[in-house]
């Protein structure tokens, strides 16, 4: 199944800057991967909020196993990666790791084919 994982970027700064690479990896609450998602190439304003829609391969099956034993198409899940942002002003490139909690839903026709 692939979904779009809904990213806003913030960036109060005074330059914009661009990432070169967002990957992360999705886990079940127990740990089990889920599935992964990454994009390259995104520019983030200056002064405001980027808005990113990084697509992202679950694993249909795992999905709906977790389906059947909660009796939900809501899973919750920690969604967690790297982002690499280009150097500017001659300054290296720079890898941040980044880490959130929330919930998927997945369209219950999606767990049914």
């Amino acid at each position: 199944i692939i979904v779009n994982i809904e990213v806003e970027i913030t960036n109060p700064n005074k330059l914009s800057f661009d990432i070169s690479k967002i990957e992360f990896d999705i886990n079940s609450e127990d740990g089990t991967n889920l599935g992964y998602g990454a994009i390259e190439d995104v520019h983030v304003q200056k002064s405001g909020t980027t808005k990113v829609s990084i697509p992202a391969k679950l694993d249909k099956e795992t999905l709906k196993s977790i389906a059947i034993s909660t009796g939900s198409n809501k899973i919750p899940v920690s969604i967690s990666g790297t982002t690499k942002i280009k150097g500017i002003l001659g300054n290296p490139d720079y890898t941040v790791k980044f880490s959130k909690n929330t919930e998927l839903e997945i369209p219950k026709d999606e767990l049914i084919q």
